[in-house]
């Protein structure tokens, strides 16, 4: 991660904590520039969970942070179950942001945790009060860039 400045990394765990089949996507614009690996999108097994890794390329020649654009992501979930309507699909909005130096040491990658319960209810493990609307929840993700 040193030798490359202009990627940030950032790790997202996805639990599926009912008894069904979870299927997940995440969704960003192309000008976004933010990749998930292994997979952006799958089926998560019954209380079972998923890690990827998402990275955050911005150009060599952009050196101050602050003129980036801030990227968004949508993640849409939505549990397998015999009839599928608009009511059991579940869209959070995630919002990258920079992670603070002082908030973890300097090779620890962020985590972001989701938790996902049948009930529609989702939980984050950090300890952020993401803004609820009737359609969606927005989220921030915390990225890290390496030190110069």
């Amino acid at each position: 991660m040193k030798q490359r400045p202009e990627i940030a990394l950032t790790e997202m765990q996805l639990c599926n904590d009912a008894d069904v089949p979870l299927l997940f996507k995440l969704c960003s614009d192309a000008t976004s520039s933010i990749t998930a690996t292994p997979a952006g999108s799958g089926c998560i097994p019954p209380r079972a969970e998923q890690r990827c890794f998402l990275t955050w390329r911005h150009p060599k020649y952009q050196q101050i942070q602050q003129e980036m654009k801030t990227p968004k992501l949508i993640l849409v979930t939505n549990f397998v179950e015999q009839e599928i309507d608009n009511n059991q699909t579940v869209v959070t909005k995630l919002i990258a942001r920079i992670h603070s130096k002082g908030e973890s040491s300097e090779e620890q990658i962020p985590l972001m945790k989701f938790t996902f319960e049948r009930k529609e209810a989702i939980s984050s493990s950090k300890t952020l009060t993401p803004h609820t609307d009737s359609t969606a929840t927005y989220v921030y993700l915390s990225f890290r860039f390496p030190s110069p």
